[in-house]
């Protein structure tokens, strides 16, 4: 029987990366990362995607997220003051996402403005958009699992992401029925 274990990752100020963080949330409260894995394990990060255990991108689950429009960031949004320290969480790509990796080690100049300069924009950074803030012992096992070149011997599933607190979704419920009143039914489509 497969162990069940959990940590917990705290978002940014939505001061700071108001756009990586409701990416984010948007796919955690459409439950888009339930059954997905953590399947990459570089010696830098690892990193969760819409995979199948053979590194193939899931093409249903993946669907799931193009479906929603909640597949990648729309631009990659950085904040010098929440950089790629150990334990961060980012999005990976150009642009970014779905994919998002846990940092295994400070980041912040490799995943941080000009950090990748084979982009076309090399200027850019990853976003990054929360912290591991609870359950390192679970993280930490799993930096530590065997993987072959690039990809885990047993992958981790993801069994389901869920918001702790939840005021997020109240204050997206009063967002919707404010639409709802200034647009009439019409609000529906900007939901």
């Amino acid at each position: 029987e497969a162990k069940t274990s959990a940590f917990i990752v705290k978002c940014a100020s939505t001061d700071l990366m108001p756009h990586a963080v409701h990416l984010f949330l948007e796919q955690v409260h459409h439950k888009l990362w339930d059954g997905c894995l953590f399947l990459v394990n570089a010696p830098h990060v690892m990193q969760a995607g819409p995979y199948r255990a053979d590194g193939k991108k899931n093409s249903d689950v993946l669907l799931q997220f193009q479906q929603l429009e909640l597949d990648t960031v729309s631009f990659q949004e950085y904040s010098d003051a929440y950089p790629h320290k150990m334990y961060t969480l980012g999005f990976a790509g150009r642009p970014g996402g779905p994919d998002f990796y846990l940092n295994k080690v400070d980041n912040s100049e490799y995943h941080g403005p000009g950090g990748q300069d084979w982009h076309i924009l090399d200027e850019e950074a990853d976003p990054c958009f929360a912290e591991v803030v609870a359950g390192f012992d679970v993280v930490d096992g799993m930096f530590q699992r065997d993987a072959d070149e690039k990809y885990m011997m047993e992958p981790v599933r993801i069994v389901s992401a869920r918001i702790v607190n939840d005021r997020y979704a109240e204050v997206e419920r009063r967002k919707y029925q404010q639409l709802k009143v200034l647009y009439g039914e019409e609000g529906e489509r900007y939901r």
